[in-house]
């Protein structure tokens, strides 16, 4: 695994328009990668560092992210907790074009939809 290039996940979206996750750490989900998906991701359990994109900062239960498509992303508990999890991240993964017929259906998400631009 490199820590300069990110796996490339890649999502089968052919039966579904969200996908939603649950995992527990370690798991080989928790690594540095990108997909083509939005990802609304909380963080059930744990501390550690947060990496998203460029930015670098530090997570907790609780907290919440929102990346965006092809956005390199990973969280890094292990030098933090020793016990293995679980459950420590709930996810759920939809592409821009699910978002936008959302908000079709759904007026209300045409406020959001600045975000996902």
């Amino acid at each position: 695994m490199s820590i300069i290039e990110p796996k490339i996940e890649l999502v089968d979206r052919t039966t579904r328009s969200i996908r939603y996750l649950e995992h527990g750490w370690p798991t080989e989900l928790c690594r540095w990668h990108a997909h083509e998906e939005y990802e609304l991701h909380l963080i059930v359990a744990t501390r550690g560092k947060a990496f998203v994109g460029d930015y670098i900062g530090d997570f907790e239960a609780g907290d919440l992210f929102l990346t965006g498509p092809n956005l390199p992303h990973n969280w890094v508990t292990d030098k933090v907790w020793t016990e293995p999890l679980e459950m420590r991240d709930m996810l759920v993964q939809f592409s821009h074009e699910s978002f936008e017929k959302l908000a079709e259906g759904f007026p209300e998400f045409n406020e959001v939809r600045n975000m996902c631009r």
